[in-house]
């Protein structure tokens, strides 16, 4: 019997707009047989890999990469076809994209100085955020902000 452990969802929490997005799940073979798989779902979001073949017990990691442009809250699905293409199952899937020019705002606060060589960075956003330290002096950084 051809049987696959599927996520029951799959929850990308909150995302920028215009920003391609990621996260990971597994595939696992939970049957009795070897199973061969696909998978689909609509063209915002890509998968890779997109089909493969699973012997008693194995299993593979798929990344799902979404790229939305609208702020908004998006559910979509991954059809799962295995067996054959005689059996289908569909994992659901939950996004709120969020406005980037928002995120682009200042949400992060810096606490300490480099005298006291320690500098605690708080994030408020509602999403991960990658940031870059740049030490600039006084002059260079009125120079920037002032054009």
């Amino acid at each position: 019997m051809a049987l696959l452990e599927i996520p029951a969802i799959i929850d990308f929490g909150y995302q920028a707009s215009k920003v391609e997005f990621i996260k990971d799940f597994v595939i696992k073979n939970t049957g009795t047989k070897k199973v061969s798989w696909r998978l689909s779902s609509n063209k915002a979001f890509r998968m890779s890999p997109k089909h493969g073949t699973l012997n008693i017990g194995e299993d593979v990691q798929v990344s799902i990469i979404g790229l939305l442009k609208d702020p908004k809250e998006y559910k979509a699905r991954i059809r799962v076809y295995y067996d054959d293409n005689k059996k289908e199952d569909e994992i659901p899937m939950k996004v709120t994209i969020i406005n980037g020019f928002f995120l682009s705002r200042n949400k992060l606060t810096v606490d300490g100085s480099l005298e006291d060589n320690e500098i605690k960075i708080h994030n408020y956003n509602q999403l991960d955020v990658t940031y870059e330290w740049v030490e600039k002096t006084e002059e260079e950084y009125k120079h920037e902000h002032n054009h």
